[in-house]
């Protein structure tokens, strides 16, 4: 049975997932629309980071006199974004009578999370598909510096425990402070819009009716952060079929493209997002990059930096260039199954690498301490550029440790994510399968009717 799907995709860094998961669809028959709204409308979830060279940063006194009013209006402004966002959903939905909808995140409010809550209002299905890693203490980490954020401090300091008492599964301490994954004033503004999620903390707390993990201890925290286990589907990356398929000859295509060595192991590194993410300043971000860009440079191999999809090429070329380290134009993917070993820091592409049976070493430059691949064999964790230096020395001028490291990566595949081409088929599953327990529509229930003012 043909099924209409509708995929919403607003944010770039999902494009990628979106499209390998719209051409399986389309591959097993069923119709599939893009729903790309503009994602520059979503509200902020937690303090905004980045480059902000040349600001001038307002005073803690300034922060504390403006944040009350600031909050407010950022909650009614959120509010009559989610109202736009729901009348332009609820016309596509009209036009397209969709029997299951994708998402890739139900924290995100706009369009996501509006989404979410529109199509169970309207008994259309929902499937989150995974996409990147997401962990409660990386979501902490990013948030324990917002005062806004912090239940025990100003301002606003008797709302948030107000919050905390209604509904405690909003409030997460993974970093030692409890924090609200929402602003209080957004809190309390999803609330009455009847959108709050259950388990904001966590990937599918508003109770999808599944969702897709990338391997088993994606499934295993999913279920510790309560998502009951009849609603995950583990499937792996669309997006990562293609890894299975690698192309022959890439490692001389690489080393004749970018000029590399072709008598030393290809290491490729995942460059980091700490400023763009807002997890350190700008300025402590780049000296960061500047000492490892100098580790990956004085290490016994042939070395290619990979940027983030939403990282700008002209903040890292004159970096890049003092330590005389190609940036490469193809995407991770692409380039990955030729790597002998992945440099990166807790980023999904460290499971990518395990999945391939490929090594990774993970670099804890902040010191966030995160659990994250701490026992997983194949992977190495250092705590320092130095420390990163070091190893790289000893693991690849000694093949016997990359070998050992290869089998321990290639035994831990499974655990991290499913890498076997299949993915695509198996997300497409989980559609149909989402699609099969949809419940018939109540008279009058019908999208296109009863066009809703907010």
């Amino acid at each position: 049975m043909s099924l209409t799907v509708a995929i919403i995709a607003a944010r770039r860094e999902v494009e990628q997932e979106a499209s390998a998961i719209s051409r399986a669809l389309s591959a097993a028959g069923h119709r599939v629309s893009l729903l790309c709204q503009d994602a520059s409308a979503a509200a902020p979830s937690a303090p905004a980071g980045g480059r902000n060279r040349g600001r001038r940063w307002p005073s803690f006194k300034d922060m504390i006199a403006w944040s009350r009013e600031r909050d407010v209006l950022r909650a009614l402004a959120l509010f009559a974004k989610i109202g736009a966002s729901r009348r332009a959903l609820r016309d596509r939905f009209a036009a397209l009578q969709p029997d299951a909808i994708v998402i890739f995140d139900d924290r995100r409010v706009i369009p996501d999370l509006v989404a979410r809550f529109l199509a169970k209002e309207l008994g259309i299905p929902t499937v989150i598909a995974p996409f990147a890693v997401s962990t409660v203490e990386a979501d902490a980490h990013m948030r324990k510096g917002s005062a806004r954020l912090a239940i025990e401090q100003p301002p606003m300091r008797w709302l948030k425990r107000l919050i905390a008492r209604s509904w405690p599964s909003q409030i997460e301490a993974a970093v030692g402070t409890p924090m609200l994954f929402y602003g209080p004033w957004e809190t309390l503004m999803l609330a009455l819009r009847g959108m709050l999620p259950t388990r904001p903390w966590v990937l599918g707390g508003s109770g999808p009716e599944i969702v897709c993990a990338a391997g088993q201890d994606h499934r295993d925290y999913l279920l510790r952060g309560g998502v009951a286990p009849p609603s995950i589907a583990v499937t792996g990356y669309a997006s990562l079929d293609e890894m299975k398929e690698v192309r022959p000859g890439l490692r001389d295509v690489l080393s004749s493209s970018y000029g590399l060595p072709r008598d030393r192991p290809l290491v490729v590194c995942a460059v980091p997002q700490h400023g763009e993410h807002g997890m350190v300043s700008w300025d402590r971000h780049m000296t960061m990059t500047e000492d490892l860009f100098a580790s990956l440079a004085g290490a016994p191999a042939a070395v290619l930096l990979s940027l983030h999809p939403k990282s700008r090429l002209g903040d890292y070329e004159a970096a890049a260039a003092r330590h005389c380290l190609p940036i490469l134009q193809e995407r991770l993917a692409q380039v990955l199954p030729a790597a002998d070993l992945l440099v990166a820091t807790f980023s999904s592409t460290v499971g990518w690498a395990i999945g391939l049976g490929i090594p990774a070493i993970v670099v804890d430059g902040m010191g966030a301490g995160f659990t994250l691949y701490r026992d997983l064999p194949g992977v190495l964790r250092v705590e320092s550029h130095v420390e990163l230096a070091d190893a790289l020395k000893r693991t690849l001028r000694t093949p016997a440790a990359l070998d050992d490291l290869r089998r321990a990566a290639a035994a831990s595949a499974a655990r991290v994510v499913l890498l076997d081409g299949k993915a695509g088929q198996r997300i497409v599953g989980a559609v149909e399968a989402a699609a099969a327990l949809r419940k018939r529509r109540q008279p009058g229930s019908d999208p296109g009717r009863n066009q809703e003012a907010a």
